[in-house]
């Protein structure tokens, strides 16, 4: 598996594909950031007036899709959101297929071209921190994630967004990405 994130805010454009003519089409800029609190990759709904509140559903849709299709093909986002900077589209010829296929192409190829491979160190894999991650992927319980951020930053852990996943991110789940790095899938 291959992992990625955003280490800093950036813009990533849509293009707007044409097909001759007046083509189905969704085009635009997308804003792209870190954020810890996030297990992947979040949308943050966010009112674009160039673009119409009903064709927002069917872009959550693709951005969803286009995750699924990562991880698919072993390839992972982690600890980022995604904010429609400004999106355009065709009133005529946009349909939600439409929106929902685009988005989903712009997730699995040029978001994930201009996220950052994650920098993970063997060295971090030190026995104590594979015996703390072992034992939370056993038990689940919150209360060991500090613990074990503690541990790997002890190893010489410096990604800062890493720990602070560790350390707040509310929803860790079976597939924590941070667990995946260390052990393997679940």
């Amino acid at each position: 598996m291959e992992f990625r994130t955003i280490l800093a805010p950036i813009e990533v454009r849509l293009p707007i594909v044409s097909h001759g003519g007046r083509a189905r089409y969704l085009g635009g800029a997308f804003r792209a950031a870190p954020d810890p609190l996030v297990e992947g990759l979040a949308l943050i709904q966010k009112r674009c007036p160039s673009f119409p509140l009903e064709l927002q559903p069917a872009v959550a849709a693709g951005v969803a899709e286009g995750f699924a299709e990562t991880l698919t093909n072993g390839r992972r986002f982690c600890c980022a959101r995604l904010e429609p900077d400004l999106l355009k589209y065709h009133d005529v010829d946009t349909t939600d297929e439409a929106c929902r296929t685009r988005t989903r192409s712009f997730i699995s190829s040029c978001l994930w071209h201009a996220a950052d491979p994650i920098p993970f160190a063997e060295a971090w894999k030190a026995a104590g921190v594979l015996g703390l991650a072992q034992a939370y992927r056993s038990t689940a319980e919150a209360d060991a994630l500090p613990v074990l951020a503690d541990a790997l930053e002890e190893a010489g852990c410096d990604l800062p967004f890493l720990l602070k996943h560790l350390r707040t991110c509310p929803d860790h789940g079976e597939s924590c990405w941070v667990f995946e790095l260390l052990l393997g899938p679940a």
